[in-house]
């Protein structure tokens, strides 16, 4: 798979490596004209919705083992997750039997810095400039699922 911003390649090496080094990507979408890679058979066969390219994260990872989703959005790229972002994300993945983890990318703290006020809670922030570490906003969890609320 031929991706070509940093950021993105990031993700895909230094923080699967540290934070999913089980999981599989499914989805990256450096939203060109072209979905960058859709892994054959993932969506259905995981029972993940078929929704329109615009909705879709730029990179969605499969933990198998933990079963989570991991769903990233990349802020240059896609824009940060919000809490709109986040409400019409986990919308659109209500009816998969995976948890879900919201996580923003940025390359380095200063970017973070243009969006931090929107940032929901129950997310969380990685830096590809600081692959060693995470933001998380809500004490409860670490880049984890929470319960969905009934």
């Amino acid at each position: 798979m031929q991706i070509l911003d940093p950021v993105m390649n990031a993700v895909l090496t230094e923080f699967c490596s540290r934070f999913t080094p089980r999981g599989r990507v499914l989805w990256v979408d450096e939203g060109g004209e072209e979905v960058a890679y859709k892994l054959p058979d993932a969506w259905g066969s995981l029972g993940l919705p078929s929704s329109p390219r615009p909705d879709l994260p730029n990179i969605v990872i499969y933990d198998e083992g933990r079963h989570w989703l991991i769903l990233i959005d990349v802020a240059r790229i896609r824009g940060q997750m919000n809490s709109k972002r986040y409400a019409i994300l986990r919308q659109m993945f209500q009816g998969c039997a995976l948890s879900l983890v919201f996580v923003n990318v940025f390359k380095d703290r200063s970017e973070l810095g243009d969006w931090l006020l929107d940032l929901p809670w129950q997310t969380a922030a990685w830096f590809a400039e600081e692959p060693d570490h995470m933001i998380h906003f809500n004490g409860a969890r670490f880049l984890g699922p929470y319960q969905k609320k009934q």
